[in-house]
């Protein structure tokens, strides 16, 4: 069962350029750190070596942060339905 959108709001806050502040969707992502590994430390919680689920993430997230391509709560919300 997907969570609703109350249950998707943390503590987590954007602010806008005009100052105005909304929450952050935060949807977890099941990835397979020991499938994914390259070895060494701890596999299970080892995301930086998971180059084929978790990078590829984190890499698009900061791409759309940096080209300013982060949708709102809103917009997001509409998409979860």
């Amino acid at each position: 069962m997907e969570p609703t959108k109350e249950q998707l709001i943390g503590i987590y806050q954007a602010t806008d350029p005009s100052g105005n502040t909304s929450h952050i969707l935060i949807k977890d992502k099941l990835v397979n750190n020991r499938a994914n590994n390259a070895g060494g430390g701890i596999p299970a919680h080892n995301y930086w070596d998971n180059t084929e689920e978790f990078i590829p993430r984190v890499a698009e997230i900061v791409r759309n942060v940096v080209c300013n391509n982060v949708q709102t709560p809103e917009a997001q919300s509409s998409q979860m339905v």
